[in-house]
Order: structure tokens, then sequence, then C-alpha cells
């Protein structure tokens, strides 16, 4: 795969179809590598999103059965945010870590990044593993419902492997910290 690929088409304008605290939605007007002129909307999330594993000091990782209005349903998933402006990705995490489980660690790494939706929208996530964790009060906002429950490393790595962990964002970045642990023993 070569990164330097020539841009096979580039805006002509852009505008904003729609804005609310969390996105954007971008309308381009865009020459295709056809000739034609066409429309592409992107919803935009300029600063991107964190996922961290916590890990306690026991191995145990705790995973969160949240209920997502989106979808009706309670979903297992991670401890998971948007990246404020004017914060980097770390003091997200750090932030996401303490309100969803109460949870603090000295021993945070940066495992890797992906993208979300690439079709329509350009939010990156950033993945964290949190060792150590030690537990407090958690800081959740009016609409997470949300249950904290440990489980062990082996279990909740198999429910991002098996289909029991619906959410995809939290499932891939189960699977890069499971990665990632296997390849420092």
């Amino acid at each position: 795969m070569n990164p330097e690929k020539p841009v096979p088409y580039t805006a002509k304008s852009s505008q904003i179809a729609f804005s609310c605290p969390w996105y954007s939605v971008r309308q381009d007007q865009i020459d295709l590598p056809d000739g034609t002129e066409g429309t592409y909307n992107v919803v935009t999330m300029p600063h991107g999103a964190i996922f961290i594993i916590p890990i306690l000091p026991s191995g145990e990782i705790l995973m969160l059965h949240h209920y997502r209005h989106t979808v009706g349903r309670w979903i297992w998933e991670i401890p998971a945010g948007g990246i404020k402006e004017g914060q980097t990705a770390l003091e997200a995490a750090i932030e996401e870590l303490e309100e969803e489980v109460g949870g603090t660690s000295d021993q945070i790494e940066y495992v890797g990044e992906f993208f979300t939706a690439v079709g329509f929208c350009d939010e990156i996530c950033h993945v964290y593993v949190a060792k150590n964790v030690q537990l407090g009060a958690t800081h959740h906002e009016p609409l997470e419902v949300m249950e904290i429950v440990p489980m062990q490393a082996e279990d909740a790595f198999s429910m991002a492997r098996n289909g029991e962990m619906t959410d995809g964002l939290s499932a891939l970045a189960m699977l890069r910290v499971e990665h990632h642990l296997k390849q420092q023993e």
C-alpha cells in the first residue's frame, strides 16, 4: 500500500450543514475522477475519541454493561469518550477512566489508533490500556446508565472475539489490547 498515492478528488467548496456540541456534518462539493460533480457529506469530529481498557491488580478487566438509547439495548463496552478541545488523548483517557469506573492508574500505555467509520466520518480513536487500576467514586453523566462488571481477562477478550460485545469499537479496542498484551509476555 502506498499512502503517497495522489488524491483522486478534492472539495471545491465546503459548508457546515448541521452542528451540535459533539459533531458537525460538513457538506463538500467535489469533482469526481470521471469528471462529474458530487456532494459528499462528512460527519466531522475534530478532536477524536479514546478507548481505555482498565485492568485491576487482580488481572480482571472492568467492563461496562451500558444501556444505549440509540439501539434500545444493554451493550457490553469499555470506558470511552470524546477528546475535548485543548485536551490530549491521554488526558481524555485518564478523565474517562475516573468518570466511568472511578479508576486511577500510574500504568497507562498507548496501544494504537483506528478510524470509526471512514465512509462518512473522520473520527479517530486512540486506544489505551490502564494496568493496576485502583477504584474510587464514579462520576457518571445523567445519560450514562451502566453497571461496572469486573471479569476475568480471558472472558472479556472472548466476548470481543465471539460477538457478545456488540459495540464494534469496544470490541476492536479489546482485540488491539489483547494483541498488545500478548506481545509483552
